[in-house]
């Protein structure tokens, strides 16, 4: 029997602006490289270039109702 493991997942909140995204850029594509998945919780901009730079699978607006107690 061929057992297939899902891959890890990650979940990076980050509330910072660009520059200090950028920062944490590295530490994403090591992971990324490593075969996990990565889903960013930022300002929307900076999600859609998380996902654009293939950095993130997914990203959620940070502005969003479902992340307000953060």
């Amino acid at each position: 029997m061929l057992m297939v493991s899902a891959p890890e997942k990650f979940l990076v909140v980050h509330q910072g602006a660009l520059g200090d995204f950028v920062t944490c850029f590295p530490g994403i594509l090591l992971l990324r490289k490593n075969g996990y998945s990565v889903d960013v919780v930022q300002r929307p901009e900076l999600g859609q270039l998380a996902c654009f730079l293939n950095l993130a699978d997914n990203f959620f607006s940070i502005e969003s109702s479902w992340f307000a107690s953060l």
